[in-house]
């Protein structure tokens, strides 16, 4: 059952489901910092009992899989757009010091 809704698709589903577990504190959240935080380590008390339930809930997440795939083909084209002037501007100015991307 779980093995034809694996890939970006089900990735997507997933970040879905934790977004909903993880609402209320996200909402209170009084910075971007700690809404960051709350992503990068949710609660455990935000979670659902155990695994199951969790995939149980990115399952029910109704999102089109053609529509991620054409999300993610857009993304990707704009990704590559943003590097193709980047490197057409550093090469326009080649004395120009070189932008590393922050982290």
């Amino acid at each position: 059952m779980i093995a034809n809704r694996l890939g970006v698709p089900f990735l997507f589903r997933v970040g879905l489901a934790l977004f909903t577990c993880c609402r209320r504190p996200l909402l209170e959240a009084q910075s971007r910092d700690r809404a960051l935080s709350i992503l990068s380590q949710v609660p455990a008390q935000c979670l659902p009992p155990n695994g199951d339930a969790l995939i149980e809930l990115a399952i029910s997440k109704k999102l089109k899989d053609d529509d991620i795939r054409k999300a993610r083909s857009k993304v990707e084209t704009q990704k590559k757009r943003t590097t193709s002037a980047r490197l057409l501007k550093s090469s326009a100015n080649p004395g120009a010091p070189i932008s590393l991307p922050r982290g």
